[in-house]
């Protein structure tokens, strides 16, 4: 028997996507609805900023000068939490 698995198919379980070094802002802007603020609370304004289409976070924080670790996880508290991603 031959099984066809499609791209994506995780056998019913939902994967949630994770923010790491190399997600674009944007992109994390959607991941996470609670972002904006988390990223603004450390003077990261990249919500209105035209590089948020192609900076990654690695990118903005080392441009900001913060702690890239504790970023991405003050970011995936957001989605775990949420569960829908």
């Amino acid at each position: 028997m031959i099984k066809i698995v499609r791209r994506g198919d995780d056998g019913g379980k939902r994967k949630m996507k994770k923010i790491t070094k190399d997600t674009l802002i944007s992109e994390c802007l959607e991941l996470n609805p609670d972002s904006a603020e988390i990223l603004m609370a450390v003077g990261m304004h990249c919500i209105g900023c035209a590089l948020a289409q192609g900076e990654t976070i690695e990118q903005a924080v080392w441009v900001h000068g913060n702690d890239l670790e504790r970023l991405l996880a003050k970011l995936n508290e957001g989605i775990e939490a949420d569960g829908t991603n």
